[in-house]
């Protein structure tokens, strides 16, 4: 999985295939390794290697396990990278053999959310506490099977595929959303938070299957629909179903990027109403793309080969280019903005002319109206002038 620090000038990604699981780093200006510590070592991770960079503490989160027990590894990467002070926080949930045992990563608030795939339950990390959340893990909102289980965060709430059934957790009640339509029969890999034609994220999606928040029918164009379905996310052939898929997708404005087919990534703009010009492009068998938080026209991926990516979204090739203009600046000038600040009809004390009331003495000063007389507001009459009685003219 691709993720960036808090100030923008460096991208992590965790790998795990072709040698023993490493957290990387490369400097976002021009692709080169951060330097000293990387790659650093990591205890397992799942298939979809998925993490997430803590800004308040400046700690790297990862699902995995320890050899005994499922949880997530912390590592320190404030400066050259280190294991956290507390390096590994339990869930309390089993291990499997292989990779998934932990897998994937939703942050609502100060909790980060994982699946537990033996338990088939929604594990919980607070990041603040550095201990489990009360009461995890939340048995049936996790999947036992990797192509059909997934989770995303939208609007406060985790949207989870169970075994290709949709839910929707409320981490503020930890149990299932009130007042919506939840479950859903549901897909595949990957879940989708899928923005509106005003950038606002209204629907969430199975890979195919699509719904409103609240569970409800969806509001999506024909379009996409007809585009998500003709592009499925498909097993990748050369590992088996297992395989699919390795990561999630990414929203960025109005455009929703994701993986289809082995090696393939689409893109389709809502506010255009269509397909991403140039798209889909061909990538080696990626892992997860993310939006560049900076620059709308790139994005970023990491595939099975341990290579970070950069395409340019506009032309669809390798290597970010220019990012869009900003946007126009209104200039205001002072004499526009800035009140008259006389009592009479002349310039006023803005030009420099002196006003009658300008600097009322103390004891015509009234006091400020004490909190129970609030409803009682001193104003100047409308079009009143100077000498106006003291107390009118005090505020």
């Amino acid at each position: 999985m691709v993720f960036f620090n808090d100030t923008r000038t460096k991208v992590f990604n965790i790998h795990h295939h072709d040698g023993p699981p490493t957290l990387m780093c490369r400097n976002a200006s021009d692709g080169s390794t951060c330097g000293a510590g990387y790659p650093f070592s990591l205890y397992h991770t799942s298939i979809r290697a998925t993490g997430y960079y803590d800004a308040t503490t400046k700690h790297i989160w990862h699902p995995t396990h320890n050899n005994v027990t499922a949880g997530w590894e912390c590592v320190d990467v404030s400066g050259t990278p280190v294991s956290c002070a507390t390096r590994f926080v339990s869930a309390g949930t089993n291990i499997n053999a292989g990779y998934d045992s932990n897998m994937d990563v939703v942050v609502i608030g100060r909790e980060l959310y994982s699946i537990s795939i033996p338990t088939g339950s929604l594990t919980c990390l607070n990041l603040d506490t550095v201990a489990p959340c009360a009461g995890q893990p939340y048995a049936g909102f996790g999947g036992t099977n990797e192509t059909t289980s997934g989770i995303t965060g939208i609007n406060g709430k985790v949207y989870t595929l169970v075994n290709s059934t949709m839910k929707c957790f409320d981490p503020a009640t930890k149990a299932a959303c009130a007042g919506m339509q939840w479950p859903k029969a549901g897909g595949t890999q990957p879940v989708l938070a899928v923005p509106s034609a005003d950038g606002v994220v209204r629907n969430v999606c199975s890979n195919g299957a699509c719904w409103s928040l609240d569970g409800s029918a969806h509001t999506l164009p024909a379009a996409f629909i007809n585009y998500i379905n003709a592009n499925n996310v498909s097993a990748l052939a050369a590992y088996g179903p297992s395989y699919q898929m390795y990561a999630g997708a990414a929203t960025a404005g109005t455009r929703l990027f994701w993986p289809m087919v082995p090696g393939v990534m689409g893109c389709f703009d809502f506010a255009a109403g269509a397909v991403c010009p140039n798209f889909p492009i061909t990538i080696p068998v990626q892992y997860t793309v993310a939006a560049d938080p900076v620059n709308s026209n790139c994005v970023w991926t990491n595939s099975d080969d341990g290579v970070i990516r950069t395409w340019d979204v506009p032309t669809g090739t390798a290597g970010c280019k220019a990012p869009p203009p900003p946007p126009p600046v209104a200039t205001y000038y002072p004499q526009a903005v800035i009140p008259r600040l006389a009592c009479d009809a002349g310039p006023g004390s803005a030009r420099g002319r002196p006003s009658p009331c300008s600097t009322p003495n103390r004891a015509s000063t009234p006091r400020p109206p004490s909190p129970s007389r609030t409803a009682r507001a001193w104003r100047f009459p409308t079009g009143s002038r100077c000498p106006c009685p003291p107390a009118r003219c005090s505020t």
